[in-house]
């Protein structure tokens, strides 16, 4: 009895027959995208800029990532696992820290900023800490002031010969600050009802 193929077989017959090829074809269109990203960022100079360029692209990426892993889902099972012993997001990660996020340049904007408190919100340069953090944990050691910050523990625990400079980063920190009073003076008549 002559039964006609599944989906899922000719799927994945076409992924044997051309698995190599596909993903040969699919990193080298990724690898462009990427060097054509790090050409653009390359030429921003302004740390804040280039962070948050960077920092758009990251999240493009991680959202393109997403869909394309789940678009060769079946290249992934079929050629990338059980062939190259891999895994088809990670070794698209490995590409985009490749040629975007582990460079020099990042690390030294993320420095400057770091030494100038609130130049970027301390929300998004926490964000882009922890998403660095994520792709590759060696990157706090390129930007230890930056990372300790944001990471609590992230290089051992606190030593008491840390404590003056933690108060004095504290100290710096309160000074950018206006003078705010905690608890404001209400009159007299004041009740706290309508």
């Amino acid at each position: 009895s002559g039964s006609k193929p599944s989906g899922e077989n000719i799927v994945s017959g076409a992924i044997q027959k051309h698995s190599e090829r596909m993903y040969n074809d699919l990193t080298a269109l990724i690898t462009k995208h990427l060097l054509s990203i790090a050409e653009k960022l390359k030429e921003i100079n302004d740390p804040l800029l280039h962070v948050q360029q960077f920092s758009y692209h990251l999240a493009q990426y991680k959202q393109a990532l997403k869909a394309i892993v789940s678009l060769f889902h079946h290249l992934n099972r079929y050629y990338v696992t059980s062939i190259l012993c891999k895994d088809l997001s990670q070794e698209l990660t490995k590409l985009f820290n490749g040629y975007i996020s582990d460079n020099s340049q990042l690390f030294a904007a993320l420095n400057t900023l770091g030494m100038r408190s609130f130049a970027i919100g301390p929300e998004n340069l926490s964000n882009i800490i922890h998403q660095l953090y994520a792709l590759n944990p060696e990157y706090a050691k390129r930007a230890p002031d930056v990372f300790s910050r944001f990471i609590p523990n992230v290089f051992g625990y606190t030593d008491a010969s840390d404590i003056p400079a933690l108060i004095q980063w504290t100290k710096e920190l309160q000074e950018q600050f206006p003078e705010r009073t905690v608890n404001p003076s209400y009159d007299d008549n004041y009740t706290g009802y309508g």
